[in-house]
């Protein structure tokens, strides 16, 4: 099991340096875009122009967000994912994990996109690993493909 993605496992990390060209701009992070794409509108591109996809977290939680925020933000999630897992090296690296359970482990109470491992998180028992999740379903879109055309679709954007 991967269960931080820190160290060799950074690159997991939707706070690792990914570049990513979206609507003619590029958005530093997975973190940038995926808050950027939550806004649904001007309040983007403030979080476009934070320094580091912390602040840009921090943007998205004060921001308004789009009305169908709840229904489409996994599959917001699994784009931005598909788009840092199509550049030259990350392919790779995702494919060298296999075949690890990949858990975005943390402290910080997220048991939505991860699971906390904090004593009070673990008595739960309830975490859904989301960015694990999507991050396994990337990982075998790769392997079990040779043509990754399908996977930019926007029109659920």
């Amino acid at each position: 099991m991967i269960d931080s993605f820190t160290g060799q496992y950074a690159f997991l990390s939707n706070f690792f340096q990914s570049p990513l060209v979206y609507m003619g701009m590029t958005w530093p992070t997975v973190e940038h875009l995926y808050q950027g794409l939550k806004a649904g509108n001007s309040a983007a591109i403030g979080i476009l122009d934070c320094k580091t996809p912390g602040e840009a977290k921090k943007y998205g939680r004060r921001i308004r967000l789009r009305p169908d925020w709840e229904m489409v933000k996994d599959q917001v999630m699994l784009y931005c994912i598909r788009m840092k897992f199509m550049q030259p090296g990350f392919q790779e690296n995702l494919l060298a994990t296999w075949p690890n359970e990949l858990v975005e482990g943390n402290q910080w109470h997220d048991n939505y996109w991860g699971k906390c491992y904090c004593g009070r998180c673990l008595a739960t028992g309830i975490h859904r690993n989301m960015l694990g999740r999507i991050l396994t379903q990337v990982r075998h879109e790769i392997r079990a493909c040779s043509s990754h055309a399908f996977w930019l679709n926007t029109a659920s954007l």
